[in-house]
């Protein structure tokens, strides 16, 4: 018997992550982490550029689950996208908090990755990648706060 494939949906309109929008609060760093750990995962997508011959890498941290109001608590702590699926009976609708962008993965990532366990090693490995991205965040900030680098 063959699935119809699930109906997807967005909803709401990203927000970027800087250093000062990220929760300093180590309870919500934590659980964060947990969900993550659990239900997350992060993502690149090769997109072609507009010179056929560069690719173009797009990084993103996902986390997937049934429960819609979790869902929501991150997306109005940390900003961000929420996609539905719908797959159809007798499975339930699931939510998908989505992250992307270079940035926004390298403050997330940068911010949970202390109380990371199952995907410490991921993290690192995305943060490597990131580096230059984190650095480039952090002078953006000292931009932001002081009127100069």
């Amino acid at each position: 018997m063959k699935r119809a494939s699930p109906k997807i949906s967005r909803v709401g309109q990203g927000a970027r992550l800087t250093l000062e929008s990220i929760p300093t609060d180590e309870r919500v760093l934590a659980y964060t982490a947990g969900l993550f750990d659990g239900e997350g995962c992060i993502v690149t997508t090769d997109l072609q550029a507009k010179n056929k011959y560069k690719k173009h890498v797009r990084w993103g941290c996902r986390i997937g689950m049934t429960h819609e109001p979790t869902i929501r608590w991150l997306i109005a702590t940390w900003g961000g996208k929420l996609y539905t699926e719908k797959p159809g009976p007798p499975r339930k609708p699931k939510y998908v908090w989505d992250v992307h962008g270079h940035l926004n993965c390298a403050a997330l990532l940068s911010a949970i990755r202390p109380f990371l366990i199952t995907k410490a090693h991921r993290a690192d490995l995305a943060l490597s990648q990131l580096r230059p991205y984190v650095d480039v965040l952090i002078r953006l900030t000292q931009v932001n706060t002081t009127g100069r680098l």
